[in-house]
């Protein structure tokens, strides 16, 4: 009885290691397929780890964001067709603290985090190149995930600056002395106020200087 328990056990464990070395390769090949993510393999079909299940090669035939279908060859010329079910997990950028809107982004500001592939937003940011040195759009608490809309390439151009305000159309082109009623990037909508007129209008900042009010 003993022995027969004992044969019983050592199988169970050649099984879980030959079907974990297989989800390990399986894993590796994988990656290539999933640039900024980590991809996890949480089931197999169409596998058995007992018997020959470390192939010589593994083929990726297609590739989701949750399955994945694999061709395994084997050393003695049979291959078998799998099926994968997948968690992937992508390389996302976060918020290390509390920033503020108009800062401008450090690498000590971020850093690097898994998050779900269906729970992070379209346009996420992977690579602290892509982030650090541009501005905050708007303030984000920690450990947010850092998206493309939250950041801006230009210096902000803070509330009460000078600026020259510009009306132009195809007949005419009038300008008058401004102030900006409100601290903003290059290409934003923003208030400012006619120091003339003492009226608010609405325009797109053109530049440090400029604001372009739309008629």
């Amino acid at each position: 009885m003993f022995r027969l328990l004992l044969l019983v056990v050592l199988f169970l464990a050649q099984t879980a290691s030959g079907e974990e070395t297989l989800v390990g390769r399986i894993e590796e090949r994988l990656q290539e397929f999933y640039p900024n993510a980590v991809a996890m393999v949480r089931g197999l079909k169409g596998v058995d780890p007992s018997v020959d299940s470390v192939p010589e090669e593994i083929v990726v035939l297609d590739a989701g964001p949750d399955r994945a279908t694999l061709l395994l060859r084997y050393g003695n010329g049979k291959s078998k067709e799998v099926k994968a079910h997948l968690q992937t997990l992508q390389r996302v950028v976060l918020s290390r603290r509390y920033i503020r809107r108009g800062e401008v982004l450090k690498a000590s500001d971020l850093y690097i985090g898994l998050k779900r592939s269906s729970r992070i937003p379209a346009d996420a940011v992977h690579t602290l190149k892509e982030a650090v040195g541009k501005v905050m759009k708007r303030t984000v608490a920690a450990n947010r995930v850092i998206t493309e809309s939250m950041l801006l390439d230009s210096v902000l151009i803070k509330k009460g600056k000078r600026i020259l305000i510009v009306v132009e159309t195809d007949a005419f082109r009038i300008t008058a002395p401004g102030k900006l009623m409100q601290t903003a990037a290059v290409g934003e909508f923003v208030r400012v106020l006619n120091l003339s007129t003492k009226k608010t209008l609405k325009g797109i900042l053109l530049d440090a200087h400029t604001v372009k009010v739309i008629l």
